[in-house]
């Protein structure tokens, strides 16, 4: 009886914590988009938002560290990937103008997309700077 019970309930288990990892890794990088704009804003100089084998990292222009490097990959089991213009990469660096504009040559907006097992999720930012969950709209 226990043994229905447990290949009953676990795959549901599993799902709801994938879910879980999910929302929180696709929320560390909203907010870690939102830090480096806000600091470039604040500071009055650049600042970037860094990419980097599964990891974020958001650093000014002067190398004064905002967000110390967070392991995606490491804290939820998290892939991460960003697309701009149709192309994906691992490995990418979004800088943010003193006022707040994300300074791509892109005219859409720079997806990243967080997988995790099956599940994915996405963070949005406008060539305006503007961070959402929601979905990417051109602009």
């Amino acid at each position: 009886m226990l043994g229905i019970i447990v290949a009953v309930t676990t795959p549901r288990v599993i799902r709801v914590r994938e879910r879980s990892d999910l929302r929180a890794a696709r929320d560390e990088i909203a907010t870690a988009l939102a830090m480096a704009r806000s600091a470039a804003v604040q500071k009055g100089i650049t600042a970037n938002f860094i990419l980097r084998n599964d990891s974020v990292q958001v650093r000014l222009s002067n190398d004064q560290v905002i967000l110390p490097v967070r392991a995606l990959f490491e804290l939820y089991d998290a892939k991460v990937e960003m697309t701009l213009d149709g192309a994906a990469k691992v490995t990418d660096t979004l800088t943010f103008d003193s006022r707040g504009f994300g300074m791509r040559t892109s005219t859409g907006a720079t997806k990243y997309t967080v997988r995790i097992g099956s599940i994915t999720s996405d963070v949005c930012v406008s060539r305006l700077g503007l961070v959402t969950k929601v979905g990417c709209v051109s602009q």
